[in-house]
This record gives structure tokens, sequence and C-alpha cells, in this order.
């Protein structure tokens, strides 16, 4: 399928190739990303109304979250299906899940806009940080409708504009001086794209959600220094990662010193740096 010249299958192929490829790296820096961001998956199981018993669908999910928080909520009368297009990252997440003693989330390689579960089959869904890489958003979000239960609640978690998340400004600004990243075609997804303050909320309401609301949440990365912000961001940033791994090791060092400088901005004294990150937390009942 392709629309406004953006041609659907490539796309996700590449999207595939390009999450398989931070896989362990989204795995190594873990225990940094959630100890920051495990505030936002608590948000969502609260605004989601998920309780004990409940079947929760996580859309998205990476390396397991916000399935393993939902997975806790639900506890062993409850069950969540966590759905990812990246098989390296679902099998990390299943490792996991494994080694956290979770045997409540079943891992399933699916396609966000392609989810084939049978009508009202969750009682919740949930995607942080997921949707905005869509090409069809609006029909993943009416499948999303179709999949939850009367009153089921969906809840999804976006980054705000550039402005407020320095975390993926200050390393999109420093790539761009040394790689010419090539302009994204008409109509394609973008990290920042659903970053407007009522784009999804706007997106919910036409796929027939109610009572849709929008929630401006803080996600804080906090690391030891600002060689590990460059690290950091050299290892996991999707798609300019894959693109800073083309260049020489010369102009690697030179990205990965600069990052380091860029982020000083946010160091204490004692040299570990707190960037605060805004997202947009959108819910609505069927």
């Amino acid at each position: 399928m392709s629309t406004n010249g953006l041609d659907h299958a490539q796309y996700k192929s590449r999207q595939v190739q390009t999450w398989d490829g931070v896989a362990a790296a989204w795995d190594r820096w873990w225990p940094a990303i959630e100890k920051g961001f495990q505030s936002i998956s608590d948000h969502m199981i609260s605004s989601a109304a998920i309780k004990p018993g409940h079947r929760v669908l996580d859309v998205a999910t990476g390396i397991g979250e916000p399935a393993f928080t939902a997975a806790r909520a639900v506890g062993q009368t409850g069950r969540v299906v966590a759905t990812d297009q990246s098989p390296q990252m679902l099998e990390i997440a299943q490792r996991r899940g494994k080694d956290l003693g979770e045997t409540n989330v079943e891992f399933r390689e699916m396609d966000a806009e392609q989810l084939d579960f049978p009508e009202a089959s969750f009682d919740a869904a949930l995607c942080r940080w997921g949707l905005m890489f869509l090409p069809d958003l609006s029909a993943a979000l009416d499948n999303l409708y179709r999949l939850l239960q009367p009153g089921g609640r969906m809840v999804a978690a976006v980054w705000s504009e550039p402005a407020k998340v320095p975390m993926l400004r200050l390393a999109g600004e420093v790539v761009r001086q040394y790689i010419d990243l090539p302009t994204p075609p008409p109509g394609a997804p973008d990290i920042f794209g659903l970053a407007g303050p009522d784009a999804l909320q706007n997106a919910f309401v036409a796929s027939g959600f109610t009572g849709v609301t929008t929630e401006r949440k803080v996600a804080t990365l906090e690391l030891p220094s600002c060689d590990d912000y460059a690290n950091f961001t050299l290892d996991i940033a999707g798609p300019l990662a894959a693109a800073i791994a083309q260049e020489s090791s010369e102009i690697q060092a030179k990205i990965r010193h600069d990052l380091a400088q860029a982020v000083g901005q946010y160091a204490s004294a004692d040299g570990s740096i707190s960037i605060p990150n805004e997202t947009l937390c959108v819910s609505g009942t069927k």
C-alpha cells in the first residue's frame, strides 16, 4: 500500500530491521531507561483503570513495557498480550519475563496496524511511544477500538514537541551537523509526528473513543555522566543509531564528543545528568 508517496510495506520492513538492530542495546540500557520512565507506565495503568482479572493489550511493547507493569496490575487471574513487529525485541522481552517470573504475559510478533484478535477481546489497550511510528494511525486506532470491550480504556503515550524533549532533540541536532539525513517522504511517520497538543486526541475521537483527555507528564532520563548520554544515544536511538553506524569511526567519535558536550547543560556538580522530557498521555473510552 502506498499513500502520499510512502510505501508502507517498505517502510515497515525498514522499521523491523532498525529496531531489531538496536534491541540488544535497549536490553543493556534498560535499567537506566526504566528508572526514569517507569512513572509513565504506572500512570498509563492507572489511567486505563486496569484491575485484577483484566485482559490487557500492549501494542509496540519493545522489550516489555508497559506490559510487565500491567501484568502486575492484573495479577494471576488476568492476562496481558504484548505485541511488537520486531522479533529481536520480543525475544528479549520473553527472556526478561522469565527472569521476572511473569507468567501471565504472552508475546506476539504482530504489526500494530493489523492486530489479529477477536472483537472485544480486551478490557484495556496500551501503547507507550509507538503510535507516532504508524503510517496508518487511523486504521490502527479503529482496530484497537474494535478490540476493546464496551467501557474499555485505551491509553497511549507519545512525545511532546522537540523543545520539550531534549533527550531526543539534542541527539537530532548534533547528528545533523555531521550526517545529511534523508528527508522522509510525504506522509512518513516521525518521532515528533503526534507532538501537537490535539493531534492524537483528535485521532482518538475520530475512531469513536469518548471522554478523550490529554495529560502532560515528565519522563526523566538519569545517567551517571555526559559520556553515558552520548553512548546511550549512539546505542539505542533507532533510525539515528542506524545512520550513525554507517559513518567512519572518526565521524562517530566527533558525534559522541559533541553529544556529551551538548548535554552538559543538564549535568549536576557530580557529573551526573538528569534530562526531563515531556510526554503526552492520551486516554479514551469505548
